[in-house]
């Protein structure tokens, strides 16, 4: 959606990047579980906490250069290579169509 997005409205001065927050684990799922909640402790060294989850997108909204952030891809607090259906402008076409579709099916149109 961002890449789309970008690619709509870059020129009235909005600019949109998309981020990847890493691996967390700030969940409360495991609470009512033992196993669960000694399964998430044991990943717990390999994951981020809530603060470092979100410098990506801290990271994003403080940068400078605008130009260099939009439509692009960040990940760990710097530009990285999306997938290749994530960067595929037609596909991000398709889905801001198909997403413009059902929310007007539901009700959410700006019309």
């Amino acid at each position: 959606m961002a890449v789309e997005l970008q690619r709509r409205f870059a020129g009235q001065g909005l600019t949109a990047c998309y981020v990847h927050p890493g691996t967390m684990v700030t969940t409360e799922i495991g609470r009512d579980s033992a196993i669960v909640r000694f399964a998430m402790w044991l990943v717990s060294p390999f994951t981020k906490t809530a603060s470092q989850g979100a410098a990506t997108s801290v990271f994003c909204a403080t940068w400078d250069d605008r130009g260099e952030l939009g439509g692009n891809y960040f990940s760990h607090c710097a530009r990285a290579k999306p997938s290749g259906e994530t960067a595929n402008v037609e596909v991000a076409g398709r889905l801001w169509e198909l997403s413009e579709r059902w929310l007007e099916e539901k009700g959410y149109s700006d019309n």
